[in-house]
């Protein structure tokens, strides 16, 4: 995403004037504020992707205890919010996991910074929706690995995680939270970052055929709830 782009979710979210966040992101390029950081709490993920740089999960479980205990997570977050940081990427592993996922959460966003969560979509329980309502989001960023079961679960090697994926997804788009799916199309694309507005789904980015462009709408046109794909591609 570029800094225009965030920009313009800044004023989205804070409510402000565009000029004011230009004025804004001026003085932290001056005073090289950490605008945004991303933090992953854990590596631990209930999916086992095939494509995963996090490695072998049952050692990466092993290590749980190296984790950052919630006192130094929240340490780092009253740092960051300090140092002049605006957006904060909570992710993993699957954030999720983690039992306090939710009181770091709320005192990220209490401490004003606009919280984008990243996670597999598996693990969304209905008191992290009544969480998201109540605090919400920048955005819930979820990657869909194909448009059936098969698809999916050949790249999770996890049995149920499509469903249970879908089942986060719903929830989310119920509740009315913000939700951006990132769609992985295959070798051809480099990926496509989908954003859901109610019923209708953007595609936005580098694509380099016409097949690979109708493969991720289709997919997106198959996720549920959704009922309008709008492609824009950087690329024809």
């Amino acid at each position: 995403m570029t800094w225009l782009q965030e920009m313009g979710e800044a004023s989205d979210c804070l409510g402000a004037e565009h000029d004011d966040i230009v004025r804004y992101l001026g003085k932290a390029a001056q005073y090289r504020n950490p605008l945004t950081v991303s933090f992953e709490l854990t590596r631990r993920c209930s999916f086992r992707c095939v494509h995963c740089y996090l490695g072998d999960q049952k050692i990466v479980r092993a290590c749980k205890s190296q984790e950052l205990d919630t006192a130094a997570v929240i340490r780092l977050i009253d740092e960051m919010a300090a140092a002049g940081t605006l957006f904060l990427t909570l992710t993993g592993g699957d954030p999720m996991l983690r039992p306090d996922f939710l009181d770091i959460y709320r005192h990220a966003v209490r401490n004003g910074l606009l919280v984008t969560v990243f996670c597999n979509g598996s693990l969304i329980k209905d008191e992290i929706v009544s969480t998201f309502v109540e605090y919400p989001p920048r955005a819930v960023e979820i990657t869909l690995y194909g448009a059936s079961q098969e698809t999916f679960e050949a790249v999770t090697q996890t049995p149920g995680s499509y469903a249970a994926c879908m089942r986060g997804v719903e929830k989310l788009r119920q509740a009315k939270v913000r939700l951006r799916l990132l769609q992985a199309v295959g070798r051809d694309a480099l990926g496509i970052g989908v954003a859901v507005d109610g019923r209708t789904v953007t595609l936005e980015g580098d694509v380099p055929s016409a097949a690979v462009r109708d493969q991720a709408a289709r997919a997106a046109r198959e996720t549920p709830g959704v009922e309008t794909v709008d492609v824009r591609l950087a690329t024809p």
